[in-house]
């Protein structure tokens, strides 16, 4: 998420810090949802979306591993 944001700002990775991600989204329980394994330890194959706003953007990351950043 972080190289798809600092791309569209224009900016290095390491240059994005205003706001900071994890006060826009709970990354930890994102990728556990998305990409984690379930209860049963097997890998998770459910399809879902979840957008939040970074500043001045608007994030979405899809399940598949996909993530667009519109202005």
């Amino acid at each position: 998420m972080v190289g798809a944001i600092a791309e569209a700002k224009g900016v290095s990775p390491m240059e994005l810090n205003d706001p900071v991600l994890y006060d826009c989204v709970d990354v930890a329980a994102l990728e556990d949802a998305f990409f984690g394994p379930d209860v049963s330890g097997r890998s998770r194959a459910g399809l879902g979306t979840v957008e939040f706003t970074f500043g001045n953007y608007r994030v979405t990351v899809k399940s598949d591993g996909w993530i667009s950043v519109y202005e």
